[in-house]
């Protein structure tokens, strides 16, 4: 968190960067109407995901990553 908070602006342009990729494949999967319907439905899953999980530290950056590149295994396999 602190190396976040010392390079903030930096970490901002990273994140607009992977929206903007996350939301073009989106629509280019999914169509105009339905893949901006689906970014905010992740966006708003990934949002509360944050707010419930983080104060807690129930999960840290190895854990997160581990069940996301599962799951990304799992899309890829099915």
């Amino acid at each position: 968190m602190a190396k976040i908070r010392s390079n903030a602006n930096a970490f901002r342009g990273l994140a607009f960067v992977l929206l903007s990729l996350a939301t073009i494949l989106f629509v280019f999967s999914f169509g105009w109407l339905s893949g901006l319907v689906a970014i905010i439905v992740a966006m708003m899953t990934a949002g509360s995901l944050v707010v419930l999980l983080q104060p807690f530290s129930y999960v840290s950056l190895k854990t997160v990553a581990g069940i996301y590149f599962s799951v990304l295994l799992l899309e890829i396999i099915i």
